[in-house]
């Protein structure tokens, strides 16, 4: 299974202490290099962050069309954009993504999205909370 992710259900699940339920429903996670800067950048505020940053699970993966995202980001931020791009390139299974604008260009583009909540309704299915 193919999972990419913005940096915000990432941020999320760490400073919950809850990121380790995302190995455990998609095996590993692939992010591009601005969703990878951007939790970095957050470690500072956050240190658990650093855990997932160091993760085995966790996979930075390049865009191959890094020119593509030029009309995203007329209204998404880099991270956004470079996660919905790679999750196109990639034919991802999901993008787990939390803003508005970015699931809805996501969507608009034909790819699943599930924020955190669903994130956390699925690992409560799968009796991991």
């Amino acid at each position: 299974m193919i999972v990419i992710s913005d940096t915000s259900c990432i941020s999320y699940l760490a400073r919950l202490r809850c990121a380790d339920i995302l190995q455990a429903l998609y095996g590993r996670v692939m992010v591009p290099p601005a969703v990878f800067a951007e939790l970095s950048a957050g470690s500072a505020a956050h240190p658990e962050i650093d855990a997932v940053l160091n993760s085995a699970w966790l996979e930075v993966r390049t865009l191959s069309q890094p020119e593509n995202i030029t009309e995203l980001l007329l209204s998404l931020d880099l991270g956004e954009s470079e996660a919905i791009q790679l999750a196109q390139e990639m034919q991802a299974e999901f993008l787990l993504i939390d803003e508005r604008d970015g699931r809805q260009a996501a969507l608009a583009r034909g790819i699943r999205v599930i924020g955190v909540a669903g994130i956390l309704l699925n690992a409560r299915k799968s009796a991991l909370l």
